[in-house]
């Protein structure tokens, strides 16, 4: 294995990167999710939801799969460069869920790898809840992978834009006249976002103000 080995594999890893961020933009520009609305006829509440139209391809799981992979394995081509070649299959990029079990990884390379590369690896604290716990999410990842289809991406609304003048000229509750008056409703948080989903919704009630109506509304 060499320095080039090394560079492939990162170097691939960002080409496939890529591959994903135009897939997702693609699936994204066709407009996969959709807020319709609706009116419960008995109780004159406006609701909006969301309509699925189309799902996360299947083919995000496997391209973030390669990311991952690609990323690991450059990780234990260093390690093994660092050796010299020396100890076989089982020389990896030291990674683990403690402290204590991350050094006793690296202290077992020490007669590989040498002292001065054990002081820099204990400093970079590959493990769960360490400095290089960026290091262990990739490893976390890229095991479970290998033993389960990634689902690599959700959406949830956060709010949604509305013209509630609009609403109630619908339903001749003021003037067509009246001004546009776009307001912002906070949803309820929903993961992943699910066809028919309910996200907030508006029940026009009698005000004081005149003889019109204002607009109640309630996340769900």
């Amino acid at each position: 294995m060499s320095v080039i080995g090394i560079d492939t594999k990162i170097e691939r890893a960002k080409h496939q990167i890529g591959e994903l961020q135009v897939a997702i933009k693609t699936w994204g520009d066709a407009k996969p999710y959709e807020v319709i609305e609706y009116s419960e006829i008995d109780t004159k509440i406006r609701v909006w939801a969301i309509e699925v139209r189309h799902d996360v391809p299947p083919v995000f799981a496997g391209i973030l799969g390669d990311v991952l992979n690609n990323l690991r394995t450059a990780l234990d081509y260093i390690i093994w460069e660092l050796a010299g070649g020396k100890g076989g299959s089982q020389l990896y990029f030291p990674i683990s869920d403690t402290a204590k079990g991350f050094e006793t990884k690296v202290h077992s390379m020490k007669n590989l790898v040498g002292d001065i590369v054990v002081k820099l690896l204990l400093t970079i604290q590959a493990y769960k809840g360490g400095s290089g716990h960026a290091l262990w999410q990739l490893h976390e990842l890229n095991r479970r992978e290998k033993h389960r289809f990634l689902m690599p991406v959700g959406a949830a609304v956060r709010d949604i834009t509305v013209d509630i003048a609009a609403q109630m000229k619908a339903l001749g509750a003021i003037s067509d006249l009246y001004p546009r008056s776009p307001t912002s409703l906070r949803s309820k948080p929903t993961f992943p976002l699910q066809d028919g989903a309910e996200v907030t919704e508006s029940s026009l009630v009698r005000g004081r103000v005149g003889s019109g109506w204002i607009p109640n509304l309630r996340s769900m």
